[in-house]
């Protein structure tokens, strides 16, 4: 979402509460003393009939949220508000330069499995991995794979 990642940035979350938004803040201002509340749009989100169900997912509320009017080349931080008064842990994004180029790999339907060994996969992890290995400027996106706030 945003059309400039020098300047905006988007995020989307599951979350049980109604009312929700984002604090943000540059990345030194660990204690969010100088943060700007972000408000989005949010929607209901429930799948499957059967809670016992394969594929079942709780009711939720999906929230989207587009950060704007930031600097570019430079570290924020941000904490979702639970809408209880309660926040997320802390999670971190730096903007683009505004003259660099960003490469992106953006995945959806991600697969997470237990194999019968009990060792886990990830197909995900593995794309991933063999694209950025020969690239450092490749920054993987994940659709579908959103935090669930409580």
């Amino acid at each position: 979402f945003g059309e400039d990642a020098s300047t905006s940035y988007g995020i989307q979350y599951h979350i049980q509460n109604l009312d929700s938004y984002a604090l943000v803040t540059t990345a030194d201002d660990v204690n969010f003393e100088n943060a700007t509340p972000y408000y989005g749009d949010g929607y209901y989100f429930e799948f499957g009939d059967d809670p016992e169900g394969i594929g079942y997912m709780e009711g939720r509320n999906v929230w989207r949220i587009n950060i704007t009017d930031l600097e570019e080349n430079t570290e924020y931080i941000y904490k979702i508000n639970n809408g209880n008064d309660t926040y997320s842990e802390v999670h971190h994004f730096k903007t683009a330069g505004g003259d660099s180029t960003t490469s992106f790999l953006f995945l959806t339907d991600i697969h997470y499995y237990e194999a019968s060994d009990g060792s886990t996969a990830s197909a995900a992890r593995t794309a991933v991995k063999s694209s950025a290995a020969g690239s450092s400027g490749i920054i993987p996106i994940y659709a579908c794979n959103m935090p669930l706030y409580n």
